[in-house]
C-alpha cells in the first residue's frame, strides 16, 4: 500500500482532497471505517505499575478484584473504501505483556495508516497506572495506587482518587476528585478544570491557558493542617470562600498551620476556590463510597473523533 501525506479541506458537507506535486501532497479521502474487538488478559506486574498507550481512541480504567489485567479493545481502521479500511485495520496491533516488572498495553499504528483503538482496562485498584492517548478521553474511578493521565486531545475525568494524581491534556476539560490527594499536578492548554477533595501536605498546582478553575477542598478532613492557595488569572475574577480577592494573592482556607500549598493559574478565565467543613466532607465521602461500583463500566469510552487525514502517531 502506498503511504502518503494528505491535506484535506472540508467545505460544507463536501470533502475536497487537494494535492500538490511541489509539496508532496497526494489526493486522498478517508470515508470508510472497519472495526474489530479484542479481549486480552495481562499478568499482574511485580512492580505494581501498568502503562497504557493508545492512538485515536479513549481509555477507561475500571477497578475490580481480578487476578489479571483484563483488556477490552475496539480497534478501528479507516480508508477511502471499506476494503482499504480493512487493510489498514489488519496492520494495527494491540501489544501487551510485562517488561522489566511493568505491565504494558499499547496500540501500534504504522506511520501513514489511519486508525487507532479505544480501550477499557479492568485491574486491581492498588496498581499505579500511566495512561496516554494521542486523541481521546481518559476516564477512571476509584484509583488508590497513583494515576498519570495524558492526552493530546480529549477530556480527563479522575474520580474517587487517592494518592498521586497527574493529569495533562493539550485540549480538553479536566475533572479530579478524591481523598488524600498527593502531588496533584493538573495542566490543560484549553479547557476548564474542576478539583474537589482534600490534599496531602506538599505542593500542588492547577494550570490552564484558557478556561475557568473551580476548586472545592475539604478542609479539616485530615489532621495535617490547612491549605494555602495562590490564585492568578490574567483575565477574570478570583473568588475565595465567597469573597472576591486580588489576583495573585495568597489565602489560607481554614484555621491551623499550613500543610499544603496550591497554586492556581489561568490566562483566560475566573477562579473560584472554597473550603467545606470536615463534617460535611466526611458525609459526602461516605455517600460516594456507598454509591460507587468500580466493577461496572462508567460509560464505554467512545471512539475518538476522526483526526485529520495525516500520518498516525505510533504508541511505543
Amino acid at each position: 500500500m502506498k503511504k502518503s501525506s494528505v491535506f484535506a479541506l472540508h467545505v460544507g458537507t463536501v470533502w475536497l482532497a487537494l494535492s500538490s506535486v511541489g509539496c508532496g501532497l497526494i489526493a486522498s479521502m478517508v470515508a470508510e471505517t472497519a472495526k474489530r474487538t479484542e479481549s486480552i488478559e495481562v499478568p499482574l506486574p511485580e512492580s505494581g505499575k501498568c502503562v497504557i498507550k493508545t492512538v485515536n481512541g479513549g481509555i477507561e480504567c475500571l477497578w475490580s478484584d481480578v487476578d489479571a489485567i483484563e483488556v477490552q479493545a475496539v480497534v478501528h481502521g479507516r480508508g477511502r473504501t471499506i476494503e482499504a479500511a480493512q487493510e489498514n485495520l489488519d496492520l494495527i496491533e494491540l501489544q501487551t505483556g510485562v517488561n522489566d516488572g511493568e505491565a504494558f498495553i499499547r496500540v501500534a499504528v504504522p506511520i501513514g495508516i489511519s486508525g487507532g483503538a479505544s480501550l477499557v482496562v479492568t485491574l486491581p485498584k492498588s496498581l499505579e497506572v500511566e495512561a496516554t492517548s494521542t486523541n481521546g478521553a481518559i476516564r477512571t474511578d476509584g484509583i488508590v495506587g497513583g494515576m498519570t493521565a495524558k492526552t493530546s486531545n480529549g477530556k480527563i475525568e479522575i474520580k474517587n482518587a487517592k494518592g498521586v494524581v497527574h493529569a495533562n491534556s493539550s485540549n480538553g476539560n479536566i475533572t479530579v476528585d478524591g481523598d488524600h490527594l498527593k502531588d496533584l499536578q493538573v495542566q490543560t492548554s484549553n479547557g476548564r478544570v474542576e478539583v474537589s477533595g482534600n490534599l496531602e501536605p506538599g505542593d500542588h498546582s492547577v494550570n490552564t491557558s484558557n478556561g475557568a478553575i473551580h476548586v472545592r477542598l475539604f478542609e479539616g478532613a485530615s489532621p495535617e493542617g490547612a491549605t494555602s492557595v495562590t490564585a492568578t488569572t490574567s483575565n477574570g475574577k478570583v473568588i475565595v470562600n465567597g469573597s472576591k480577592v486580588k489576583s495573585g494573592s495568597s489565602h489560607q482556607l481554614a484555621e491551623g498551620k499550613t500543610a499544603a500549598t496550591l497554586r492556581l493559574t489561568t490566562s483566560n478565565g475566573s477562579i473560584d476556590v472554597s473550603s467545606v467543613p470536615s463534617e460535611l466532607a466526611n458525609s459526602e465521602t461516605a455517600d460516594n463510597a456507598d454509591n460507587a461500583d468500580h466493577s461496572k463500566s462508567l460509560a464505554p469510552a467512545p471512539d475518538a473523533p476522526a483526526p485529520p487525514a495525516t500520518p498516525s502517531v505510533v504508541a511505543e
